[in-house]
């Protein structure tokens, strides 16, 4: 009798060991891919072209100082800076085997505009911004 009660605890022991490193695995594993699905998916948002090897795009994140060529950003910061909501209206095109920018009239305007708005208000942040807000509209 003895024994059977030893052999019964050890049984389940076993068993909760053998269902806790499996609820621990799995938990392990949800973490990774879910960690892999965001990073996925970032890449996926926040790239601005596919990957090959005559790659032609964007070689910057924000502002108007804006060149086409291969040294693509991967993942670009959420930091805002003057003129990013002008950057809709350009695009880079391969012409010729040349990358190239190519923007339109919206994107002279809006760009015109911004500028405007940082030489009327240098210092003031808050009157700068409502006033780009206007610009790309």
């Amino acid at each position: 009798m003895h024994n059977k009660k030893i052999t019964y605890i050890i049984f389940v022991a076993l068993f909760i060991l053998i269902t806790i490193f499996l609820i621990w695995s799995i938990s392990k594993n949800q973490k990774r891919n879910d960690s892999y699905q965001i990073r996925k998916s970032l890449d996926q948002s926040i790239k601005p072209s596919s990957s090959g090897s005559d790659e032609c795009g964007i070689e910057s994140c924000h502002g108007l100082d804006i060149t086409c060529g291969p040294n693509i950003p991967k993942i670009c910061t959420e930091i805002y800076m003057a003129g990013d909501s002008c950057r809709k209206y350009i695009s880079c095109t391969t012409i010729k085997g040349q990358c190239q920018l190519k923007k339109s009239l919206e994107f002279d305007n809006c760009k015109t505009c911004v500028e405007n708005c940082q030489q009327t208000f240098p210092k003031d942040p808050e009157n700068f911004l409502e006033c780009e807000s206007n610009c790309s509209e």
